[in-house]
C-alpha cells in the first residue's frame, strides 16, 4: 500500500516537474521571440534614422548649393555639341551662361586652354540677350577606337593577370575654361572648369577588348568589339599579326564566332607562335578603315 501511495507522488512530481519545465520553457521562448523582436525593431530604427539622415544631409547640401548659386554673380556654364562633323576629327561646343550681375559697359570674354597647356586664349563672348552670353568652340578629336587589351598567363596552375588601358587621350580633346567680366577697373573671374570630349571620337569605331590567355603550350586570342551607339562602325575582320622586330612574318585570321546585339566576338585558338618576337592585332571595319594595336 505504501509503495502504491509512493509510486503515485512520484507520477505527480514528475507530472508537475514536466509541466514546470514546459511552462518555463515557453516562457523563455517567448522572452526570446521578444528580445529578437526588440533587436530587430531597434535595427530597424537604425536603419530608418540612418536613411533619415542621409537623406536630410542631402537635402542640406541641396540647399547650400541652390544658395551659393543663387548668390554668385554666375550662372552655371551649359554647353551643347555639335557632333555632325565628328568623322572628320572636329566637334562643335557651344557654351551657354548668365551674368546675374551684368552691368551695362561690362566687357564678358570666355577664357579656354585646350589639353595640358596652361595658356588661355581669350576670346569677347557673344550676347545673345541681356545678361546671357554664349561661345562657339571647334574642338579637336580623335577619331580611333579605345583599346582594352587583357594578358592571362597561366604557370604551373597559378594564372597571372595584366591588363593595358588604351582610354581616351586628353590631348587638344578636353578643354580647361572659365568667364571673366571687366567693368571699368574690376575684374571678376569664374572657377576654372574641364570637359573632356575625346568620347565622341571613340564613338564613331567604339571599344575594343582584347583577351589573350597564354600557356606552356598554347596561346588563344579573343577580340570583343562593343558598340557605342546604333551609329558606331562596325568591325568585318579581324587579324593577328606576326612580327620579327618591324617586319611582319605570318597573319592568322581571327574567325568571327558570335555576336550578341551591338557586340561582336571574335576568336583564334592555338596560336603558332613561329619564330615571332611581336604580336598585333588588326581590325578591319565595313567602311575599309583599318587599326592596329600591339598586344605582346
Amino acid at each position: 500500500m505504501d509503495r502504491e501511495k509512493e509510486r503515485k507522488r512520484f507520477k505527480v512530481f514528475i507530472i508537475v516537474a514536466l509541466s514546470s519545465s514546459l511552462i518555463m520553457n515557453f516562457m523563455l521562448l517567448s522572452k526570446v521571440n521578444w528580445l529578437d523582436n526588440q533587436l530587430n525593431q531597434i535595427s530597424s530604427e537604425q536603419q530608418n534614422l540612418h536613411s533619415t539622415i542621409d537623406w536630410q544631409t542631402s537635402e542640406i547640401e541641396h540647399v547650400l548649393n541652390k544658395f551659393k548659386e543663387e548668390q554668385s554673380w554666375l550662372g552655371p556654364i551649359h554647353y551643347e555639341v555639335n557632333s555632325k562633323a565628328v568623322e572628320e576629327g572636329q566637334v562643335e561646343v557651344l557654351f551657354k551662361w548668365q551674368v546675374k550681375e551684368w552691368q551695362q559697359g561690362s566687357q564678358v570674354f570666355f577664357n579656354y586652354a585646350r589639353g595640358d597647356q596652361d595658356e588661355y586664349v581669350i576670346l569677347p563672348a557673344k550676347e545673345i540677350q541681356q545678361g546671357l552670353f554664349q561661345m562657339e568652340i571647334p574642338v579637336e578629336v580623335d577619331v580611333q577606337p579605345s583599346w582594352e587589351v587583357t594578358m592571362r598567363e597561366s604557370r604551373s596552375n597559378i594564372e597571372e593577370m595584366s591588363q593595358t588601358e588604351v582610354g581616351e587621350k586628353l590631348g587638344q580633346s578636353s578643354l580647361k575654361y572659365f568667364v571673366s567680366v571687366v567693368f571699368e577697373d574690376v575684374i571678376k573671374s569664374g572657377e576654372i572648369q574641364m570637359e573632356s570630349f575625346a568620347y565622341y571620337g571613340t564613338d564613331v569605331y567604339g571599344m575594343i577588348q582584347a583577351d589573350v590567355h597564354r600557356d606552356k603550350k598554347n596561346t588563344s586570342v579573343t577580340v570583343m568589339h562593343h558598340q557605342a551607339s546604333d551609329k558606331t562602325k562596325v568591325i568585318e575582320e579581324a587579324y593577328l599579326l606576326k612580327y620579327d622586330n618591324e617586319l611582319i612574318i605570318d597573319e592568322e585570321q581571327i574567325e568571327l564566332e558570335n555576336q550578341h546585339g551591338q557586340m561582336r566576338i571574335f576568336h583564334l585558338n592555338q596560336v603558332n607562335r613561329s619564330e615571332a618576337n611581336r604580336f598585333a592585332i588588326k581590325v578591319v571595319y565595313r567602311d575599309g578603315s583599318i587599326f592596329e594595336k600591339e598586344i605582346f
